[in-house]
């Protein structure tokens, strides 16, 4: 596999759209996570696959390179991966106004005026690829050559660029260590948005995990082993002697600093943490997430305290997170983006199909395990995917493979990290820190967890003693996979969600507990990090101080409120006396003016219609307004005059609408 590097300098103003719009926009372009504009890897490598099959075509050469590198479609994945192009020198968005006009005509359509949002030209993009055939380079740098356009509007001149295609330096990562450790730990990257559909047959909005599945990585890393004609080693790992454990996300605030991560710990909330829910709107109105309030603190529903009201249990998007310094966990919430897609064009849709899928954002850190069977295995894991551990290249996840690399690793030699307070001897609590299958002798899927499966899925004799108390905070989930042998998704499975937990109070509970120490996982699939658990787990939370962020002032939200405070004050009695709409529209500021007051501009026009009254008697700007001594050019510059220079245009196109909207409706009227 061999890694280039995509620069992209635009010489024409581009729109990626992203299917909304907001504002005084139609339609906003497709922004990453950081609100930086963005050209989504669909888009590009969707254009570059037109143009290089056009060109085989016209060459009278087969499509088999154009098939290979981009793939087929309800077929094999294509053999280039990629990121989006994104950028960190983006100027401020220019908006472009269009509409469409009438045939045989110059007059324009009613109701066709749009704003688009565009990205000005002169910004440079940059993508990361990944070609696992170097036999396709020569067709990937033909599709790249002859790339000159990208983004919407591209027969009409619109997104016109430059491209620059060079291979990557190979990362000098060490990837050996002289250790006996069996387990890998892995801190992973996710170099673009993921997309792991939760359901074999989603509608319309196809949700996503926010983690990394070790189903889903395990499958990766063996898969990666076959596409490099590695079977043998890929063989040996389809047993239980490879386990994987989930990927869980980390915070936000670890991208700026990834030192240290690989001791750091990341986890499920477990379900018995709750916290009281958020209240109504105050006295201004305001509901509760607008407010700056502080986050309500979480309370362990083990710990016997009572409460007068009924709590929130954590979201399925809720982890806890410490690193090793630390003394308390840190709670947090795993984000997911939505994104509007266009699906391909069919029998049943021939225009195409519009969804949405859910996303992990780009940049997302993860925290998993790799175990083998002996050292052995696990160094000679390490030289056959040498330039993997190195950072050079990456594995395909998720819906569209999107490209993850192994930001770092190391062996782990220390037990399995957890956090243990003082518990009575005759008190016992497990949380479950991942999903758990597990079936009862007649075959049905246990949904709950209690005494009762414990003992049989430690294989114990005896039954639990019904004397023994119990406080389970427990749910269930359904587990999806795909099968890639025969392209079909997996029959579900019904699992104990992650998270639940349950808490034992009796005596005799020493000989539950060390069978649980003994067999450290249970269950079905725990290869594929299904069954994990940790026993006598009480993290301490930190109590979030942090504040919810205020509100920020929206400036263009601030100018239409008060153009619309003073629309509502015109007088609506005699819309006759008004100035027409036409005289309305005459003011249109060229933009030319940056930064220039409109008052000046506005007393000039003033004076202008003075010296011309002698000649026309009947100038409406110069009339005085219903009911009031000032005249309308006079009440206009008044009103702009109460507000600073760069808010005078903004305005006045808002109060333009709705002064259009009124006029207009008393001509129908």
């Amino acid at each position: 596999m061999k890694r280039y590097i995509l620069t992209v300098t635009l010489q024409e103003d581009l729109h990626t759209g992203s299917g909304t719009g907001a504002g005084e926009y139609d339609a906003l372009l497709s922004r990453d996570r950081n609100g930086n504009p963005v050209i989504p890897f669909t888009h590009w490598q969707g254009v570059w696959k037109y143009n290089l099959k056009r060109y085989l075509e016209a060459k009278k050469q087969p499509l088999d390179d154009c098939n290979a590198l981009f793939g087929r479609e309800n077929q094999q994945r294509g053999l280039l991966t990629g990121t989006a192009l994104y950028s960190k020198n983006i100027i401020d968005s220019l908006s472009w106004t269009s509409s469409s006009r009438k045939q045989y005509s110059r007059t324009t359509e009613e109701n066709t005026l749009r704003v688009k949002e565009f990205i000005p030209a002169g910004t440079r993009f940059t993508a990361t690829l990944w070609l696992a055939d170097k036999s396709l380079e020569k067709s990937l740098n033909v599709a790249c050559r002859i790339t000159d356009v990208l983004g919407a509007r591209r027969q009409r001149g619109d997104g016109r660029i430059h491209a620059e295609l060079k291979e990557a330096t190979i990362s000098s990562k060490e990837t050996t260590q002289n250790q006996q450790s069996t387990t890998l730990k892995l801190l992973l990257r996710a170099n673009d948005p993921l997309c792991l559909p939760t359901t074999g047959h989603p509608g319309n909005i196809i949700e996503s995990e926010c983690y990394l599945r070790g189903q889903v990585l395990r499958g990766a890393i063996i898969g990666k082993l076959l596409r490099d004609k590695k079977n043998v080693l890929a063989s040996s790992l389809f047993g239980v002697d490879f386990k994987v454990s989930n990927a869980y996300p980390l915070p936000h605030t670890c991208l700026n600093n990834t030192d240290d991560l690989l001791n750091s710990d990341a986890l499920p909330m477990p379900l018995n943490f709750n916290q009281p829910k958020a209240q109504g709107g105050n006295t201004k109105g305001l509901p509760w997430w607008a407010q700056n309030i502080t986050t309500p603190a979480m309370h362990n529903r083990f710990s016997g305290e009572q409460f007068s009201e009924k709590l929130k249990r954590p979201a399925d998007n809720a982890f806890i997170f410490k690193q090793v310094t630390a003394k308390t966990w840190q709670s947090y919430t795993a984000p997911l983006a939505m994104r509007m897609r266009n699906a391909q064009p069919s029998i049943k849709h021939p225009n195409g199909a519009l969804f949405s899928q859910q996303e992990i954002p780009e940049n997302t850190l993860f925290l998993s395990e790799i175990t083998c069977s002996d050292n052995h295995k696990a160094q000679q894991l390490l030289v056959e995917l040498s330039d993997v551990f190195s950072g050079y290249e990456c594995l395909t996840i998720g819906r569209g493979g999107s490209p993850v690399t192994i930001e770092s690793w190391r062996f782990k030699t220390d037990p399995q990290y957890s956090e243990t307070q003082q518990q009575h001897s005759d008190t016992l609590t497990i949380t479950l820190t991942s999903d758990l299958i597990a079936r009862s002798p007649e075959l049905g899927f246990y949904q709950t967890l209690t005494p009762d499966v414990l003992f049989e899925l430690c294989e114990l004799q005896e039954k639990s003693p019904a004397d023994w108390q119990t406080q389970s905070f427990t749910d269930q989930i359904e587990i999806y996979g795909f099968n890639a042998m025969s392209g079909l998704p997996r029959l579900p499975a019904l699992a104990i969600r992650r998270g639940s937990a349950l808490s034992i109070k009796g005596e005799n509970i020493n000989q539950l507990r060390q069978a649980l120490t003994q067999r450290k996982v249970l269950g079905e699939r725990i290869e594929e990090g299904f069954g994990q658990f940790r026993i006598d787990f009480t993290p301490a939370l930190a109590e979030n101080q942090i504040k919810q962020q205020a509100l920020s002032v929206n400036e263009k939200e601030t100018v239409f409120a008060h153009a619309e405070a003073a629309f509502n004050r015109l007088p609506k009695e005699n819309i006759i006396a008004w100035p027409k709409l036409s005289q309305w529209q005459a003011l249109r500021f060229n933009e030319t003016h940056d930064g220039a007051s409109l008052v000046n501009l506005l007393e000039k026009h003033q004076h202008r219609l003075e010296t011309k009254q002698e000649a026309i008697a009947h100038i409406a700007w110069l009339k005085k307004m219903p009911n009031r001594e000032i005249t309308w050019i006079a009440w206009l510059i008044k009103q702009m005059d109460e507000l600073p220079s760069e808010q005078q245009r903004p305005f006045y196109k808002a109060l333009l609408v709705y002064i259009r909207c009124e006029l207009r409706t008393s001509e129908s009227a």
